[in-house]
């Protein structure tokens, strides 16, 4: 062989490692560029997963508040109409017993004498005191029942929104490992 030859061969042997290593550092590149396509692809999928989950957790939120907070508004607004029925009657009703009590009375000071009135009007006004209290009792233990049936509904409601701030929680913190 001579050495042009030789020479040439070792070119070619050369160019074949060169060739190999390109091949090699291209193969590598394309590896590198598709890890980073791939976890640019997660990263962007997982923000538009975060913002339509975002979405949707805010939509249930609004919904599950309406389905509350209708019923409890509702009910509360036919309890004071019962309620406000109720002391309205009662109200009346006493007032009734007092313009009667109070004509009775009345009567009796024109048509009999002074200690008989004295005494019929302390008994009339015994009797309207206890009444008053009855009817006290009555507004006071409505208003009771109004003050714990509106605490329960908020507790109610308390107890939704802290629920769903859970649900909320649990479905947003996987992605924010990708963000």
């Amino acid at each position: 062989m001579n050495v042009h030859s030789e020479l040439i061969s070792h070119i070619k042997e050369v160019m074949v490692v060169l060739k190999a290593d390109i091949t090699t550092t291209a193969m590598e590149i394309m590896a590198v560029r598709s890890r980073v396509a791939i976890v640019l692809v997660i990263i962007m999928m997982a923000k538009s997963s975060k913002v339509a989950i975002n979405h949707v957790c805010k939509a249930v939120t609004i919904a599950r508040n309406k389905v509350v907070i209708a019923p409890v508004i509702t009910t509360m607004e036919a309890i004071n109409k019962v309620v406000i029925s109720l002391v309205s009657r009662a109200d009346m009703a006493i007032h009734r017993v007092v313009i009667t009590t109070i004509g009775a009375v009345t009567t009796i000071i024109v048509e009999a004498m002074v200690s008989r009135v004295v005494t019929t009007t302390v008994a009339v006004m015994a009797t309207i005191a206890v009444v008053m209290a009855v009817h006290n009792k009555a507004v006071t233990t409505t208003i009771g029942a109004i003050t714990t049936i509106a605490e329960a509904m908020i507790q109610t409601q308390s107890i939704v929104l802290r629920s769903e701030l859970n649900t909320k929680k649990r479905i947003s913190t996987p992605m924010s490992r990708y963000v």
